[in-house]
C-alpha cells in the first residue's frame, strides 16, 4: 500500500508527465485508492490511462475499481470479473463512457441482455444497444416494435426470419425513419405489394427497393422520393 504522501506524489508526477506508468512502484498497482484516483484522471498528458487488465485479479473483482475504469473506457469491462457484469451500474458506466459506449452492452451478463426493462432504458439513449439484446428479445414482436418506434434504423439488428409480422415491423420502422428500409431483407425490397404500401408511408423507401421495382416506378412516372444529386446531402444512414 502507498502512503498518502506517496499517492499524491505519483499522481502529480503522472499528471505533469515527468514519469510514465512503467515508473510506478509495484505496490501502486495493488493500492485501491491510488488506482481509482488514477482511473479518474482519464488521459494524462501523453500517457493514456492504463487498462484494468494490468491490475490484480482482486482489483478486477472490486466493484468500485471496475466502475472507475469503465467510466473511462467501456473496453475495460472485458477485464472485469464476470460476476460484476451482472451489475447494471457497471454496464451503464461503460455505456456512458464514449460515443460508441453502446458497445459496453456486449460485455453484460446474458441475464441483463435479456432484461427488457434494462435493455429498453439503454436503447432509448442509443438505439444501437439493440445490437446486443438477447435473441429472445429480438424475436419478440412487441419489443421490436417498441424499439423501432424509437429509431427505425434499429431495423439493421432485427432477425427477420424469427418475426411473425415482418410487413408490420417494416411499416413501423419506415414511419419512424424511411432510410431504415435499406436494412430490410432483399425479399422485402423486391416485394411489389410491400414496397407499394411502404411507399405510401414515405416515398424515400423507393431508393432501397430492388432495381426491378425502381425501374417499374420510373417507367410509371413515379419519381417522387428518388434521391438525386440535388437532395443527396439530406440523406444519411
Amino acid at each position: 500500500m502507498l502512503s498518502c504522501d506517496e499517492r499524491e506524489y505519483y499522481l502529480q508526477e503522472l499528471i505533469a508527465g515527468r514519469i510514465g506508468l512503467s515508473d510506478l512502484p509495484e505496490k501502486a498497482f495493488a493500492d485501491k485508492e491510488f488506482v481509482i484516483r488514477y482511473a479518474n484522471l482519464g488521459t494524462i498528458g501523453k500517457y493514456e490511462i492504463m487498462e484494468l487488465g494490468a491490475f490484480s485479479d482482486e482489483l478486477k473483482s472490486d466493484r468500485d475499481v471496475a466502475i472507475a475504469f469503465a467510466r473511462v473506457d467501456y473496453i475495460n469491462l472485458r477485464y472485469t470479473n464476470p460476476e460484476l457484469r451482472k451489475d447494471p451500474a457497471l454496464i451503464l458506466a461503460g455505456f456512458n463512457s464514449l460515443e460508441d459506449g453502446y458497445e459496453a452492452v456486449k460485455y453484460a451478463d446474458d441475464k441483463l441482455k435479456d432484461d427488457a426493462t434494462f435493455m429498453m432504458s439503454l436503447i432509448k439513449q442509443d438505439y444501437r444497444a439493440f445490437k446486443y439484446a438477447s435473441e429472445e428479445l429480438k424475436m419478440d414482436d412487441h419489443f421490436v416494435s417498441e424499439v423501432l418506434q424509437i429509431n427505425g434504423l434499429a431495423l439493421r439488428y432485427v432477425v427477420f426470419e424469427e418475426l411473425m409480422e415482418e410487413l408490420n415491423i417494416l411499416k413501423i420502422a419506415v414511419a419512424q425513419n424511411p432510410l431504415s428500409f435499406a436494412y430490410a431483407t432483399y425479399d422485402a425490397q423486391d416485394n411489389d405489394r410491400w414496397v407499394d404500401e411502404l411507399y405510401q408511408i414515405n416515398p424515400i423507401v423507393i431508393n432501397f427497393a430492388s432495381e426491378k421495382i425502381q425501374e417499374k416506378y420510373k417507367k410509371d412516372g413515379l419519381t417522387t422520393g428518388f434521391i438525386t444529386n440535388d437532395n443527396s446531402h439530406n440523406i444519411k444512414l
